[in-house]
């Protein structure tokens, strides 16, 4: 197959660079409108009990919509106040076709604006706030939008200015390195063109996706992350493969042909099994793990591609004018020190090896006890994830001040009967027995429910009474009041709790594992409940997650153990770089708890790691350490296929990839540090996880732990059982 390629790129170059370019240039129509269909709210684990609770109450319930948006207004007390400003956003609002209702409310030095919609309000975010910039007619007020759909755009718009970020600090960094790796201008250049190219294309193909599939705003953030690694890191590969071709004198299309017939092979097997790793992530079901999925494996194919065609296409246009605007001072008689120390570091590998395995092991598992001491979390209330001066978020913090946090994340008890209506005698006995003991128990601020709603009612039955009568007595306001907590068929019913703590506490999670012990021992069986709000929905996606990881970690260990069977021909090496990597995966778990859990991170505060983290990082991890396996052991392969003596071709493989390795590592240790910087916790956490991972894998367990274990393995190395045909 890669012969084939090989002939293929190098016969019709100019056509793949022309489809390739064209490809590109419908990628920049679409990729620009990726970030407004990504969507940060539709956070649950699906056929949980707070998701068929929550799906529920927006069906049943009048005034019940998914997407809310909250105008909060705020008069400027130097500055004369604007009557009509309410009217003035409200025909704003109404030009709108997805708006549903609009009702305001007083607050104490304002008013807010609630804006219940039929369709997600990402865009009409932006477009409000740019109409309330031009409205001259509301000087004088402060105006925040914020709400579901705010939090949602802001979100993508910080997961937008990360990506921007890292590209300027990072990319610098990066050229400088691949600069000290190739001496030349043009050989550095090269690998971040084929980078974003890849991020560029795979960001247009995802937006087709998106159209059909809900997708995180911090897709944005893991295709920059996994575009500029791994892409670059394909093209290190392969470029340093041709350039030591035309060094060793042989003509530019064979050159090209052996580089995809060796190093393109390797970047095929390891792209495919990072690739697949993460497919692995569709297991959990949730939002953040599905977008890394989808986008990560996106970007990893349109990596290879590339890789294996646009480039090569490349290396054929430029032949070796790769090598043009070489930097002299980076001399020839540096590399031969290095040489020399990479010699001995072999040579003494190969006297004491067990020594040396033992010293990298205890190196290797210096964090991984911490591991087992990891607090998992969903961050649940989302406008904390996001930087103080952002809109949504300070009109978010200002709704907080003025109801209390509990009230604007309730937690919301749905309970019905199939043939009782909620205005029956028995049904009415039963809300009012589970409301007294839901406020009774520890952080309940208040519980507002069928039996209580009504400051005018002092016990049940005056409530009876009144709703034998309802019919003749009910007001506009009062009508209004009772359907958010009656369904429209009047078979169920909703209690709202207001906890006395913020719904991320580890006090609201006790409490609504409080209710949910004590609804099924009050209610007989007749009633159905269920519980639903933001701290329930983060704990049955925290379930959802951590009962899926058995599941993803065996299907992963699998695609690994297969792919590598395939690319080396061996049981022994599969299994050895299966251990090795749960060794640099649990050490970097531990590392996260250090530097996330414990707040031994500069400017971090002490908190739970986010449930997503450990199963991405473990999908990540065991794909791109797989990509060094792969390099190092097929170039080791490759000298032992010729020689036939293990310990020269280790030798040989070793050296002649070590510094290849290096500084891919380099690059990747870079990219992935650099999102310590980013605004979202989770991909400070992927960053600094990864960073620190792909550091001890380059250091300790390529450098080491590979050669010493494929020394002390000897011939087993290439052991592959052979099976008998049955006559």
């Amino acid at each position: 197959m890669f012969e084939l390629i090989g002939r293929l790129t190098t016969k019709h170059y100019k056509s793949i660079i022309f489809l390739w370019i064209l490809i590109l240039i419908g990628s920049f129509i679409y990729s620009p409108k990726l970030s407004d269909e990504l969507l940060s709210s539709g956070l649950e684990a699906i056929d949980s009990e707070s998701s068929i609770v929550k799906n529920k109450i927006s069906k049943e319930y009048n005034n019940q919509y998914k997407y809310e948006i909250s105008i909060v207004t705020k008069e400027n007390k130097d500055i004369s106040s604007n009557d009509n400003s309410i009217d003035v956003i409200k025909e704003l609002i109404n030009e709108n076709k997805y708006v549903e209702e609009v009702t305001v409310s007083n607050i104490k030095e304002g008013k807010i604006i609630t804006v219940a919609m039929n369709s997600n309000g990402n865009a009409f975010v932006a477009e409000l706030r740019q109409k309330i910039d031009k409205e001259s007619k509301l000087n004088g007020i402060d105006i925040m939008v914020t709400g579901g759909p705010a939090i949602s755009y802001d979100i993508g718009e910080t997961s937008k200015s990360n990506v921007a970020m890292v590209e300027k600090i990072g990319i610098p960094i990066v050229f400088i390195l691949l600069l000290l790796v190739f001496r030349s201008v043009i050989a550095a250049i090269i690998p971040i063109i084929t980078g974003m190219f890849s991020i560029i294309i795979s960001s247009g193909i995802l937006y087709f996706i998106s159209l059909h599939i809900e997708l995180s705003p911090l897709l944005n953030n893991i295709v920059t992350m996994l575009g500029l690694g791994i892409a670059i890191d394909y093209a290190l590969f392969i470029i340093r493969r041709f350039r030591n071709e035309l060094v060793e004198g042989i003509e530019k299309i064979e050159a090209v042909q052996k580089a995809v017939l060796t190093s393109g092979k390797s970047v095929f097997y390891a792209g495919l099994t990072v690739a697949l790793t993460l497919l692995s992530l569709l297991i959990p079901n949730g939002l953040i793990t599905d977008s890394v999925a989808i986008g990560g494996f996106v970007v990893v194919m349109v990596s290879i591609l590339m890789s294996l065609t646009f480039l090569p296409a490349i290396l054929m246009l430029l032949g070796k004018r790769i090598n043009m605007l070489q930097l002299p001072f980076l001399s020839r008689n540096r590399n031969a020190s290095k040489s020399s120390f990479w010699d001995k570091l072999i040579g003494s590998l190969f006297k004491k090896p067990i020594l040396f395995l033992a010293v990298g092991l205890i190196i290797s598992i210096i964090f991984v006890p911490l591991s087992s001491k990891i607090t998992m979390h969903l961050p649940v209330g989302a406008y904390q994830e996001l930087p103080e001066e952002i809109e949504s978020r300070k009109g978010m913090e200002l709704l907080v001040d003025e109801f209390g946090v509990g009230t604007i994340f309730p937690i919301q008890i749905l309970i019905e009967h199939k043939d009782k209506s909620v205005y029956n005698e028995e049904f009415l006995d039963s809300i009012n027995t589970i409301t007294s003991k839901i406020k009774a128990m520890d952080n309940v601020q208040e519980v507002k429910s069928l039996t209580n709603w009504n400051p005018k009612f002092q016990n049940i039955e005056q409530y009876l009474l009144f709703y034998s009568q309802k019919d003749g007595v009910l007001n506009e306001q009062l009508e209004k009041e009772l359907n958010r907590i009656v369904s429209k068929d009047e078979h169920s019913t909703i209690l709202y709790v207001i906890p006395e703590t913020p719904p991320y506490t580890e006090a609201s999670r006790v409490l609504v594992d409080n209710i949910r012990e004590e609804l099924p021992k009050t209610l007989t069986s007749e009633y159905n409940f269920g519980v639903t709000g933001e701290t329930a929905i983060g704990m049955d996606i925290d379930t959802q997650i951590i009962e899926s990881i058995p599941l993803v970690i065996c299907v992963i260990f699998l695609i690994t153990f297969l792919i590598l069977c395939l690319a080396f021909k061996s049981i022994i090496l599969p299994i050895k770089a299966i251990v090795l990597n749960a060794i640099v995966t649990a050490s970097s778990l531990g590392f996260i708890v250090y530097m996330f859990q414990y707040g031994n991170l500069p400017g971090a505060e002490p908190s739970p790691i986010n449930v997503n983290t450990p199963l991405i990082l473990f999908a990540l991890l065991f794909g791109l350490s797989i990509d060094y396996e792969v390099i190092i052991v097929t170039r080791i392969k490759e000298f032992f296929d010729e020689s036939k003596d293990l310990q020269t071709s280790i030798q040989q493989g070793f050296l002649s990839t070590v510094g290849m390795i290096n500084g891919a590592a380099s690059i990747m240790i870079v990219v992935f540090g650099v999102f310590i910087f980013a605004q979202f916790q989770i991909i400070k956490e992927l960053g600094v996880g990864l960073a620190y991972a792909i550091l001890l894998d380059v250091i300790i367990v390529r450098t080491i732990l590979v050669p010493t274990t494929m020394i002390l393995f000897g011939k087993l190395n290439w052991w592959l059982p052979r099976f008998r045909k049955v006559k």
